[in-house]
């Protein structure tokens, strides 16, 4: 057969051949040149058929290492030519691979499924369903199965990780808007159906604070409450409820979250330790603004707590001025709250900061730290405080009420004027935003009765008045929400809004109603007082006469009474017809008048308007006090009541003809004062004629008037 012709070799025995050919006798030994008998090759045109099917049913690493021997003719030509025969013979693949491995030196691996097959076999077997199954369809339905398989975790990945999670934000997207549209409960239903899809923790928080910006802290704490129970030890969620539930006056909720969500598998966290003192230095100072007045246990508890906090900040995460700043405010607040002098403590921290102008301390802490300093009188530092102050931030109400405070006490009007005007301007802004608490609403209407003060001494009535009546109105809306009750210093609106009737618009109806509604709410000065009595004065009835009187007494019990005070009461008693003890009020102003005559060495009543207003009412006092010497002396059959009345008459006239005469000239002048018309009656009497009293009253009770 072409290709198979193989030339005769001789070979040299192998030494296996060698060993057993030295164990044996020498007589029996072969010789060592003896040649193998090889079989020839000689195949017809089947038999070269038959090799080539059995080699092609054979494994392929078998196919190679037969057709490398062949080819290459490795291996002696015996082997060859055993090899050969062998596979138009059919052999085995195992029996072949046997003798390929022998000339190649190496083991030939046969797979399981060649192990008893022949080529016939492998012929017939390829014709079989199952041949066509495991080596056609198998693969086939592999190829698919991989396909569907890869195809199906495709869509099960892009679902659950790319549609689910683009779906759920879409739905809490349009929740979102929801909220901002006020449609609360549809922002609802979109976040659960969102929630099914793919829970996402950003949303919670965003959800949270839409709902907090809106005002609807329910639905703000049920998200927090969510979110929470989801992943329990979220620090930003605890801090973020906590902060907001706080700032709502939920102070023991802020505390119960801090504890739970924080504090107790970090008991040093900084952020929720610095969040606890916020939380107790608030509770406690709503606690001083309670209705019904601070309770000392729970106030000394709360501030006990704060130094607790304070001190295991301090310890360890050392000092800073976050720390230091709130250290200062639990000083003043309860040196404010009257548990102990913390004078020395505050006076530290305000050197402190004096050493360090650029200190991290917030604006309110300053301007209640300035605040501290002028009630004490410790004004050194203040102005550079409140400078610091406002630099920081320039929309504090607080500050402007401090730095008008400071303007007021080095007597600059139109510095404190302006600073009330800010911080009235922002309490405004602020109380249309929020409700102000009990204590800044306090100090918003304290400011608007300060300027109006203010505009009342410079002559702005209008706004003066429109700064009252806001205060009022504030007022009286604090009292209906119960913010705090009744005070005085808050009725004085009512009194000086009463001051502008009686004062400059001459309404003495508005006026009575207000005096009468400052009085209610504990507000009651002297001058009031007798301004009060000054209206029903003019009234000039037995009923207002009597309310006159009281009015008069009163205004007359906390201090000396004044000269006109001394007239008013008078004059009084005397249209009572109570002559006696009206004679004894005008022996008082006269004693106390002529005593301030005699201390000036040289009277110029017509030059100086001091002298001519002492000598005024000299002269109406003697009058009166003759007047009423008379009735009594008419009632008591008194002539010495009688004669001491001519005196007055006379020294009354006297005094008017100072007032009167010509000072160049020195010529009387025409006018009579009532002195002289009563002595004349006296000693001239006539029908229809009588003696006459000075009853006007100066509005004001003040001496001297200027």
């Amino acid at each position: 057969m072409p290709g198979f012709e193989m030339g005769r070799e001789d070979k040299k025995p192998s030494s296996k051949a060698k060993r057993e050919a030295s164990l044996q006798p020498a007589e029996q030994r072969p010789e060592r040149h003896t040649e193998e008998k090889v079989r020839s090759v000689s195949l017809t045109d089947d038999q070269v058929d038959a090799l080539q099917d059995t080699l092609l049913s054979y494994p392929l690493n078998l196919r190679l290492a037969v057709e490398d021997i062949l080819a290459n003719a490795k291996g002696t030509e015996a082997q060859q030519s055993t090899m050969i025969w062998k596979l138009v013979e059919g052999a085995s693949a195992r029996d072949v691979a046997k003798d390929a491995g022998k000339i190649l030196k190496r083991y030939i691996v046969i797979p399981s499924g060649f192990e008893k097959r022949t080529g016939a076999a492998f012929e017939a077997e390829k014709g079989s369903f199952a041949y066509l199954f495991i080596h056609s369809i198998l693969p086939m339905l592999q190829v698919i199965v991989l396909v569907a398989a890869g195809a199906g975790l495709i869509f099960f990945l892009g679902y659950n990780f790319a549609y689910r999670p683009i779906k759920a934000h879409t739905l809490y997207a349009e929740g979102r808007r929801q909220i901002e549209q006020r449609r609360y409960r549809e922002s609802e239903e979109y976040f659960v159906n969102a929630d099914k899809e793919w829970i996402i923790k950003s949303w919670y928080y965003r959800f949270a604070e839409s709902y907090a910006g809106m005002e609807e802290y329910p639905r703000a704490e049920l998200m927090y409450e969510r979110l929470l129970s989801r992943w329990p030890n979220e620090t930003k969620a605890a801090l973020d409820y906590a902060r907001m539930v706080s700032g709502n006056l939920g102070f023991e909720k802020a505390e119960s979250i801090l504890k739970t969500h924080i504090l107790q598998r970090d008991y040093f966290n900084m952020d929720a330790l610095i969040l606890m003192v916020d939380n107790y230095l608030a509770w406690a100072n709503l606690e001083e603004q309670r209705y019904e007045g601070p309770r000392p246990d729970i106030l000394q508890a709360l501030y006990e707590n704060t130094r607790f906090q304070l001190a295991t900040l301090m310890e360890h995460h050392g000092q800073s001025d976050a720390y230091l700043q709130r250290m200062l405010s639990y000083f003043i607040r309860v040196d404010r709250a009257g548990g102990s002098d913390k004078s020395r403590e505050v006076m530290g921290l305000a050197n402190y900061f004096d050493g360090n102008p650029k200190s991290g301390f917030e604006p309110e802490v300053l301007a209640e730290l300035a605040d501290y300093l002028m009630d004490r009188d410790e004004t050194v530092l203040v102005g550079s405080i409140l400078s610091s102050a406002i630099d920081r931030d320039g929309t504090l109400p607080e500050t402007y009420v401090a730095l008008a405070k400071w303007n007021k006490r080095s007597d600059f009007t139109a510095e404190e004027v302006n600073a009330l005007k800010y911080a009235i301007r922002f309490y405004e802004a602020q109380d249309e935003a929020i409700d102000l608490t009990p204590r800044r609403t306090k100090a918003y209407i304290k400011s608007l009765i300060r300027l109006a003060e203010l505009r009342m001494d410079g002559g702005e009535i209008l706004d003066a008045s429109e700064n009252l009546n806001t205060a009022i109105g504030r007022y009286e809306r604090a009292l209906a929400e119960r913010r705090f009750k009744p005070a005085p210093e808050f009725a004085k609106s009512y009194s000086l809004l009463a001051d502008i009737h009686y004062r400059d618009w001459r309404d003495f109806p508005a006026a009575l109603a207000n005096y009468e509604k400052a009085e209610r709410h504990g507000y009651t000065m002297p001058e009031t007082d007798y301004r009060q009595g000054f209206i029903y004065y003019q009234d000039q009835t037995q009923g207002s006469m009597e309310k006159a009187l009281q009015f008069f007494y009163r205004a007359g019990l906390e201090r000396e009474p004044s000269p006109y005070l001394l007239l008013a009461t008078g004059n009084t008693l005397f249209t009572r017809s109570n002559f006696f003890a009206a004679s004894g009020y005008y022996s008082m102003l006269v004693n106390q008048v002529q005593h301030e005559l005699d201390t000036i060495n040289l009277p110029r009543p017509q030059e100086r308007r001091s002298h001519e207003e002492i000598v005024e009412l000299l002269m109406v006092a003697r009058n009166n006090l003759g007047v009423a010497k008379y009735r009594t002396a008419e009632r008591m059959g008194d002539a010495r009541q009688r004669s001491e009345a001519m005196v007055e008459f006379l020294s009354s006239a006297k005094l008017f003809d100072s007032l009167s005469r010509d000072q160049v000239r020195m010529t009387r002048s025409e006018t009579r004062n009532l002195g002289f018309l009563n002595t004349d009656f006296v000693l001239h009497p006539q029908r229809g004629i009588d003696l006459a009293l000075y009853k006007d009253l100066p509005m004001e009770m003040i001496f001297p008037a200027e």
